[in-house]
């Protein structure tokens, strides 16, 4: 269950989109089934359940020229779980008006999430877990960069049910055009 701290609207609203076929199919009810690479991005604690090396990737082409594609890794460092995934949205050809009438021209729109994740199984029902996420955006000429931090626990109850606990986006963004974007903190 997502439970969204912001009313309103908010920036780099890309990192709502869900990753993967399982987790969208599942209506992103992700914080504890996941134990996949995508988990950088709904709850990195779960990147310990997973006893493998892990690699996916996922392209998505949507309406008005709309791409989003992921890509992601997991394995083990000794007791360490880690993680990456590369998230990116883009849009192209948008018509270009500063006025009405015909278009002047066309632009793209493009963001970017990077991340690197770190989980550790504390006892053999709870694990924890955090990523650190670069965030780009850009549209037409003008850009903004920023961070993002994911942290995650998972804890198996003695009768085989999965509690998780995900708070993702916690950060800031520096100003795109004279406004900085919120991110969408879940």
């Amino acid at each position: 269950m997502s439970v969204f701290s912001q009313a309103g609207n908010t920036g780099l609203s890309f990192l709502k989109l869900g990753l993967g076929s399982r987790a969208v199919s599942m209506g992103e009810t992700f914080v504890v089934a996941n134990s996949e690479p995508s988990s950088v991005n709904y709850n990195p604690a779960s990147l310990a359940l997973s006893a493998t090396t892990q690699a996916v990737f996922s392209h998505r082409e949507w309406i008005q020229d709309t791409r989003s594609e992921f890509l992601g890794a997991s394995s083990y460092i000794g007791d360490l779980a880690v993680g990456f995934g590369l998230h990116s949205v883009s849009i192209s050809d948008i018509e270009l008006r500063t006025t009405p009438g015909p278009a002047e021209g066309t632009f793209d729109a493009k963001n970017v999430s990077i991340g690197i994740a770190a989980a550790y199984q504390l006892t053999s029902e709870l694990s924890l877990g955090v990523a650190a996420n670069y965030l780009f955006e850009k549209i037409l000429v003008d850009e903004a960069s920023g961070y993002g931090i994911n942290f995650g626990a998972v804890y198996a109850t003695p009768w085989d049910v999965r509690l998780g606990l995900a708070v993702d986006h916690i950060g800031s963004m520096n100003e795109l055009n004279m406004t900085a974007s919120t991110l969408p903190t879940t």
